[in-house]
């Protein structure tokens, strides 16, 4: 998961990936221009709370059980 995340840093807040260019950067003629917020530190924190929330959405079972669970109540009148 680390891997997932620095590789996706790295490839939208410089364009580059193991030092190779991919996006090509405005600054030499293409369309990309990098995210620099994207090499700061909170935002790998940012998308591991993203990441962590896609796998429980699709995965439900990676997900905790509920510490608390109410208790149940009867309806009034019965």
């Amino acid at each position: 998961m680390l891997i997932v995340i620095g590789s996706a840093r790295e490839l939208f807040g410089a364009g580059k990936l193991m030092g190779y260019q991919v996006f090509p950067v405005v600054a030499d003629g293409g369309w990309f221009t990098p995210l620099n917020l994207m090499l700061l530190a909170p935002s790998a924190f940012f998308m591991l709370g993203g990441l962590v929330w896609a796998v429980r959405t699709v995965l439900p079972a990676q997900a905790e059980p509920s510490e608390f669970n109410p208790p149940k109540t009867e309806e009034p009148g019965k």
